[in-house]
């Protein structure tokens, strides 16, 4: 036993105690409540009434025992978190002289079991450097802050014939950077060890897996040239065969972009491509060359996974070469900026032969109308040709000004919230999303939907104008759900959508579900979703999975069925009208030219950048455990300040969902935007939930690696679950 205190005494005669020395994670503490009364002299026998009450990370629930050999009780407890704690002791309610008193807990000494390998697959030369970062953590899976273990990591090669070149160095605060070279080319996946323990290397959630390899490429000279080139072309196309569940050897073609993998299979000879899979190019999503056969490569992001059947193994290894090099070189600053410039490029080739140009005649009273009229029947060359407007009954000559002035009123009007064809998941948001009312999905059919494919077309032709009309930009006023910006560029949807496009259903249902044991919760779920009318009525019931009606959700389950809920309530239910959409925009937009983008950069393409006041921002934005003086608070500001106009807004995209201000600005948002302290540890990703715009930002240790930190979040983590 450690004895931190001898005695406790009950009024204010008796002397303050000292501050609890700091403790190590794991040891069984405990101390002593010696009882006096109020001449000082000590009771000889229990007489209860004595409570003590330990908070701070966590709650700790101390036992209490009375010793009759030493006429004391004997208080012992034992805490599992690091941080700091309060220790109340009171006896009949009244607190005694010098409670609560503080006690500290630093970590125990890094473990292997819980240390893990911070890495992730990379492409070098021969004779280049690879790095890696060992992350320390106690027995009890704390982080460790100190040093000093270096001597007991090592580094090596599963194939004894590469010769690896291994440098160690102790970053002293619970971290080692571990960077090795080869003399040759090869390809390996290198192995921790810390004494003889393996370790095991963190995904993107931050989890530690220990099935995820990550492999070195090591290229000759002309190999490294040949993967720059086809990292380089933004789309690159091949040939395999797939296979997957239900499915065994079905010809397909995969597209591999900048942003996500996509698999599809052709018709109508190569004319129309139908996509079968779309993975988001990640460093969570696992390539894993087949080591039998080695022509094959499986890709896996949690529960989807798929096998790809190259021609040869030099196809399947430029593949996984050529994601992995994708994945290396796409983040920074100029990203977004070189990816619209190949958009405009692959634009004016795509549309290169649509010249000429087409009159509209517009009866201003009748705007939506007489618009609808001509360009539902209008041919696609003529959707890609040079318009000019003529109003009805006006006079004026179409130099531009027209146009733009056609383009905002009819924006406005096609998309209209208070019509039948759209909706707000969120009231509080201004993103709208196809659909109303089951009724009206129902009896829409025909013209309502073809209404949806002039929309679609329409948001290409702004597209298609911006991006081949230089200084002719044309952006639309209306912004769209995320879920449909994803359906945009061919990403399936996920149950994270939904914190972004309707935070009251995440709040409520999701973020409970994921965070809560639900097998005695009573919910009584089943894998099917009840449509209901305007009074609660159900009028119809939608099964999740074939028999899902009688299939209850449970803890084992609840992941798929939130899944197939997300895919359902944000897409399935409006296949119609999403359909239809996506056939108007791919008409003048083609999707593998969308599939380059992130839905955050779409949502740039088509609204163009906000206008971003960082006075307004900082002046408005609250702080949680953090002030205005707080360093890491300081270094968040000057890192925003150093950000491109585009960085800026993907940051407000990243923390609150949408690259827009509202109208009134900063002061506009609900919840007010804010910084709040996150005790994750400074090898940690900020983290933003949108349903409260507010980011979680760590302590960092200096401006640097803020700087680092948040700029590979808004990157790499703005789009996983809870956005971590």
């Amino acid at each position: 036993h450690r004895h931190t205190h001898r005695h406790r005494h009950t009024h204010r005669h008796s002397p303050t105690c000292p501050v609890i020395d700091c403790s190590t994670i794991g040891e069984y503490l405990s101390f002593r409540i010696t009882q006096r009364n109020h001449q000082g002299k000590t009771w000889i026998k229990p007489i209860g009434g004595w409570t003590v009450t330990i908070g701070g990370q966590t709650t700790i629930v101390p036992s209490i025992t009375y010793d009759f050999s030493t006429h004391c009780y004997e208080v012992g407890f034992e805490p599992r978190q690091t941080g700091s704690y309060s220790v109340s002791v009171a006896f009949r309610g009244a607190p005694v002289a010098g409670s609560p008193f503080a006690l500290r807990i630093t970590e125990g000494p890094m473990a292997a079991p819980h240390s893990f390998v911070r890495m992730e697959s990379c492409v070098i030369g021969i004779g280049d450097s690879f790095e890696m970062t060992v992350v320390g953590y106690d027995k009890l899976g704390n982080q460790v802050s100190s040093g000093g273990e270096s001597h007991r990591l090592r580094c090596v090669c599963p194939q004894p014939e590469v010769d690896l070149v291994v440098e160690i160095v102790d970053e002293y605060n619970g971290t080692y950077k571990i960077r090795g070279r080869c003399t040759a080319a090869t390809v390996f996946i290198p192995e921790v060890y810390f004494d003889d323990h393996k370790l095991g290397f963190e995904d993107s959630s931050g989890s530690v897996a220990k099935r995820l390899a990550c492999r070195v490429f090591v290229l000759r000279d002309e190999e490294m040239e040949s993967a720059r080139q086809n990292a380089a072309s933004t789309r690159i196309w091949y040939k395999s065969t797939l296979h997957a569940a239900g499915v065994v050897g079905k010809k397909v073609h995969v597209l591999l972009t900048e942003t996500q993998v996509a698999v599809s299979e052709s018709w109508l000879l190569g004319l129309i491509m139908k996509r079968l899979y779309s993975f988001r190019l990640r460093f969570s999503l696992l390539f894993e060359i087949d080591p039998v056969d080695p022509c094959v490569v499986t890709l896996s992001h949690y529960r989807e996974r798929i096998s790809l059947g190259f021609a040869n193994k030099t196809d399947a290894l430029s593949f996984v070469v050529t994601a992995t090099l994708l994945l290396q070189t796409r983040l920074g600053a100029n990203a977004f900026k070189r990816k619209r410039e190949t958009f405009s490029e692959a634009m004016a080739k795509h549309n290169q032969t649509s010249k000429g140009q087409t009159t509209l005649k517009i009866d201003r009273s009748q705007l939506l109308k007489s618009s609808l009229k001509q360009l539902a029947d209008m041919s696609k060359s003529s959707w890609r040709s040079s318009w000019k407007i003529s109003f009805t009954g006006e006079e004026g000559l179409d130099v531009g000004g027209l146009t733009r002035e056609f383009f905002t009123l009819l924006g406005d009007a096609l998309f209209d919230i208070s019509s039948p064809y759209w909706q707000r998941l969120d009231p509080d948001k201004h993103a709208v999303h196809p659909g109303s009312s089951p009724a009206d999905q129902r009896n829409r059919h025909g013209a309502g939907l073809d209404f949806y494919r002039v929309c679609g077309m329409f948001v290409g032709k702004c597209m298609l104008v911006s991006a081949v009309e230089y200084g002719k930009e044309i952006y639309i006023a209306t912004h769209f759900t995320r879920s449909m910006y994803k359906a945009m560029i061919g990403l399936p949807v996920e149950y994270s959508d939904f914190e972004t496009d309707d935070p009251q259903f995440y709040n409520s249902t999701v973020n409970f579900m994921t965070k809560n044991s639900i097998d005695d919760a009573g919910l009584e779920l089943v894998f099917a979703h009840e449509e209901v009318d305007e009074k609660g009525r159900t009028i119809s019931t939608h099964e999740l999975k074939p028999g899902g009606s009688s299939m209850e959700v449970t803890d084992d389950n609840k992941h798929e069925y939130l899944s197939l809920l997300s895919e359902y309530l944000l897409r399935g239910r409006y296949e119609r009208e999403i359909s239809s959409f996506l056939q108007g925009f791919y008409t003048l937009v083609p999707e593998d030219m969308a599939s380059i983008f992130e839905e955050s950069e779409l949502e740039l393409l088509i609204c163009g950048l906000p206008e971003i006041d960082l006075a307004d921002w900082r002046e408005h934005c609250h702080y949680q455990d953090y002030s205005a003086r707080s360093a890491p608070v300081q270094w968040f500001w000057v890192a925003v300040e150093n950000m491109t106009h585009v960085e800026r807004a993907r940051l407000l995209h990243f923390i609150t969902g949408s690259s827009q201000v509202p109208i009134g600005g900063f002061s506009r948002f609900v919840p007010p935007m804010s910084l709040a302290r996150t005790y994750t540890g400074a090898t940690s990703l900020p983290v933003a939930h949108t349903c409260f715009n507010r980011l979680d930002l760590p302590e960092y240790q200096s401006y640097e690696q803020l700087q680092a930190k948040l700029l590979f979040a808004v990157q790499e983590g703005a789009f996983g679950f809870g956005q971590a």
